[in-house]
Parts: structure tokens; sequence; C-alpha cells
């Protein structure tokens, strides 16, 4: 937003002097360009409640919650939880596929190509 806003700047002699909503405008854009967005913690929670039993999600909430921390070590410690939710996830991904002996892959499963008409192809003229 910054960089935009001394783009226009240099662009002055182009575009002519800007007016007084623009510079209204534009310092109000800045202003929110600096702030953090409140993020209330009973919606942290539920959102937290909702994805709990799924690892993956977990993972990725807390990756877009750990973007809005303004201090680095918090940002730190939700992306500590998140590497244990990625390894979690990939643990027990691993044992389903371990404890499901009916998957086959699939070269096993066809081995020689399917043909549904075994005798050659002739034209009559």
């Amino acid at each position: 937003m910054v960089h935009k806003v001394h783009k226009r700047e240099d662009q002055a002699v182009i575009f002519g002097v800007k007016s007084a909503w623009d510079l209204k405008r534009e310092a109000g854009q800045l202003e929110r360009a600096d702030s953090v967005p409140a993020h209330p913690v009973a919606a942290e929670q539920r959102l937290l409640a909702e994805v709990n039993a799924n690892p993956w999600q977990k993972a990725v909430l807390l990756i877009q919650m750990a973007s809005l921390r303004p201090k680095q070590e918090q940002r730190a410690a939700m992306l500590e939880e998140v590497a244990g939710c990625l390894l979690s996830a990939e643990r027990g991904e691993r044992d389903l596929h371990a404890a499901s002996p009916t998957l086959v892959l699939q070269s096993q499963a066809f081995s020689k190509p399917l043909t549904l008409n075994p005798k050659p192809l002739t034209l009559n003229p």
C-alpha cells in the first residue's frame, strides 16, 4: 500500500496534484495498513474447536492465525504447533495406509491391458 501511494506521488507530473479527498482516503488506507486486525479470543477458540478433529485443517487455521500475531515469539510458538499438527497428520495417514490391506497399487491391479475385441479390425471394401 505504501508503495502504491509513493508511486502516485511520483506520477503527480502526469496526473496532476492530488485532491483533498484523495489525500484523506490515502491517509486512511495507510493507517489501516499499519494496524493489525483484531482477533477475538472467542472466535479463535470456536474455530479451533471446529477443526480440532482434522489436523490438516487445524494446521491451516494456525498458519492463518500466526500471520496475524504482532510478536515474533507468538508466531514462532504457533508455527511450532503447526509442525506438530502436520507430523501427527502424516502419522495418521501412514497408519491408515498400513492398516488397509485392500489397497492395491494401480500397476498391480491392471497388469495386462484390457482388450474388448481380440480379433483384428478389418475393413470390407
